[in-house]
């Protein structure tokens, strides 16, 4: 367990250094259509969400989008009035 664990602790560390790219205020982000790995956190760090696309077309953009639009569970259950509260100072590491 401790070598797997080491792993994850890497790979969540190397997905942290990530470019970091805001939300925008308008439209959908710009950002990879490649299947890949996410994490929405707030200005100051604070982890809300870590996704993946494993499947589908236009990848991380989609699935990003469809969090500002209210299309995912996390996004309802966060923020249940209006998810594009998602554009207020909320990032995405890819």
């Amino acid at each position: 367990m401790g070598e797997e664990l080491d792993r994850i602790r890497q790979m969540f560390e190397s997905l942290l250094a990530a470019p970091v790219i805001a939300f925008p205020e308008i439209g959908a982000p710009d950002c990879p259509t490649a299947k890949g790995v996410y994490i929405i956190h707030n200005a100051t760090g604070v982890v809300y969400h870590v996704g993946r696309t494993p499947s589908g077309s236009n990848g991380l953009r989609k699935r990003l989008n469809d969090h500002l639009v209210g299309g995912s569970s996390f996004a309802r259950a966060l923020f249940p009035e209006k998810a594009s509260e998602l554009r207020n100072g909320l990032a995405s590491g890819i």
